[in-house]
Order: structure tokens, then C-alpha cells, then sequence
């Protein structure tokens, strides 16, 4: 028997359809993202950037030289795997800046706008502008 809207459901009268993408645009996008990216990282043991993440920023300190191009390194990495292309990385540091390859650098010529919020480079410092 052929499916028809017209008749009642029944096991006879009935297609069944299973979803296997989940389309971007739609409302629940963003929500769907948060949850991806938390599997992963929590898939590695990557607390920390669970923890320093807000919906398409991360934000990780580092005291060394050294520190900051392995976490790179590292969050580069597990992004890949989750096939996200992790970018637009950012550091006051130059030495930092020359490590990361140029198409993954931020670009910036005074501030880098981290969280909605105006990061100075050159004096490491956040700018707050207050509407009158």
C-alpha cells in the first residue's frame, strides 16, 4: 500500500525519515555549536577551555613564550579534529604573534576586540568606552 495523508496512521501508512544534518541558520544553531565544541573538549580532559569559552571566543592565559604556542598548538588541534577551523588568534606578545602561521593571526591595528571589549595590544590593557 501506498502512503496516504488522507487515511489514518498505521504502521502500513506510515514513512519513517531519520535526520542526519543538522542545518546552520536556524534557531537552535548556536545552542548545537556550544554542545559540539563542550564534547570535544571535554573529550580531551580540556577543562580550561571549556571554562574560557563564550560562544565563538576562547580565551586562554599563558605566563611563557612557550605556554601560549603549545596551547595554540593544542586548541588548534582539537578544533581540527571536531573539523572546526580554529583562528583569529590574538596575543600582546610578538614573539607569540610571529609563531602563529599569518592565516591564523587576527589582524589588528590598534585593538583587538575580545568579548565585545577593546584590548589594547601594545599596553595589554582592556578599554571601556561609556555612552554619555
Amino acid at each position: 500500500m501506498d502512503e496516504d495523508v488522507k487515511q489514518p496512521v498505521s504502521s502500513t501508512n506510515l514513512v519513517v525519515y531519520r535526520i542526519c544534518r543538522v542545518g546552520f541558520g536556524i534557531i537552535c544553531s548556536p545552542a548545537i555549536l556550544a554542545v559540539v565544541i563542550r564534547h570535544h573538549l571535554a573529550k580531551n580532559d580540556k577543562l580550561e577551555m571549556a571554562n574560557n569559552l563564550y560562544v565563538d571566543n576562547l580565551l586562554l592565559e599563558c605566563e611563557t613564550i612557550e605556554e601560549a604556542d603549545a596551547k595554540c598548538t593544542e586548541a588548534k588541534d582539537i578544533f581540527a579534529r571536531a573539523k572546526m577551523n580554529l583562528r583569529e588568534f590574538v596575543s600582546h606578545s610578538p614573539q607569540v604573534m610571529n609563531s602563529i602561521a599569518s592565516d591564523d593571526r587576527l589582524k589588528v591595528e590598534q585593538y583587538a576586540k575580545v568579548l565585545g571589549m577593546k584590548w589594547q595590544l601594545e599596553s595589554d590593557g582592556i578599554h571601556f568606552e561609556f555612552q554619555d
